[in-house]
């Protein structure tokens, strides 16, 4: 498929829609299911989701549990595209680190945007310059985030109220 001049495969096509049908099933169990809620409770106050009789400790595994689905998920849309080989998850996780400081860390939604502007970034690099840069190119962006807004691009500074 040609847009806009540049081409797009069947399965980068795979890949956005897996990771949209991904996201907004995650936004609905986070918004909308108990279980959910119960999750984000305790990843916000441990102490007072355990007063209220959750138990933080069967969350954390339930919350584990489910990132491995999800890198299962990943793993297996991205494995055709890439090679697949026994650290090939280390250069992604590390990809998915620089787009996470680029949306912020606590923001999902800036996390997304990040993955989608380094993706952008990665391909113009490639594009202008050697292919073996675009590697280079997210780590000279995760170095610049952090010297520049290390609070993230889509974040607000949180401000000490302590005086420090």
């Amino acid at each position: 498929m040609s847009l806009a001049g540049a081409v797009i495969t069947r399965q980068a096509l795979w890949i956005l829609g897996t990771t949209a049908v991904t996201l907004a099933g995650l936004y609905a169990f986070f918004e909308y299911t108990y279980l959910g809620k119960i999750v984000r409770a305790c990843a916000i106050n441990r102490l007072a989701a355990r007063l209220s009789g959750i138990p933080p400790e069967r969350m954390s595994l339930f919350a584990f549990g489910l990132a491995a689905a999800l890198g299962a998920v990943g793993g297996i849309v991205m494995g055709p595209l890439t090679l697949v080989s026994y650290d090939m998850g280390l250069y992604l996780g590390l990809r998915g680190f620089v787009a996470a400081v680029m949306g912020g860390l606590v923001s999902a939604p800036g996390a997304v945007v990040g993955a989608l502007l380094l993706g952008v970034l990665e391909a113009l690099v490639a594009g202008i310059w050697k292919a073996a840069y675009k590697e280079a190119a997210a780590f000279l962006v995760l170095f610049l985030i952090l010297l520049v807004r290390p609070q993230g691009l889509f974040t607000r500074a949180v401000e000490s109220r302590a005086g420090l």
